[in-house]
């Protein structure tokens, strides 16, 4: 399967080279207590990195991410740090209303009923 995302990140990045990559994870998890499981995923993912010349991931994409952060900030907020820190990659996820998690950054909003508001 890595073989398979190598060709096609090669094959987008000859048309597109400013693209970026992501991997998607369900951050409903973290909700369910599964903050660990999720960190040895993650460190299986950093581990492929590390090992496969042109596996390259630039982040990381939670869906219901601002959902997890009201369910659990604490799993979130190591994992983010995790994400940013160990792994140095990006970190975003959809917003399903509410606010965005600290160290968030990009968002993917999944409403057309929203505002921006200025602090």
């Amino acid at each position: 399967m890595t073989s398979d995302y190598i060709m096609i990140r090669n094959a987008v990045l000859q048309s597109s080279p400013g693209c970026k990559f992501d991997v998607e994870f369900d951050a409903a998890s973290f909700a369910h207590g599964q903050a660990t499981k999720l960190q040895g995923m993650l460190q299986t993912l950093q581990g492929l990195m590390n090992s496969t010349p042109g596996f390259v991931v630039d982040a990381i994409f939670f869906d219901h991410w601002n959902q997890a952060f009201s369910q659990s900030k604490m799993a979130v907020s190591v994992v983010t740090l995790f994400i940013h820190d160990k792994m140095g990659l990006a970190i975003g996820g959809n917003i399903y209303g509410g606010s965005t998690p600290p160290y968030t950054d990009y968002i993917g909003l999944t409403t057309t009923h929203f505002q921006i508001a200025n602090p």
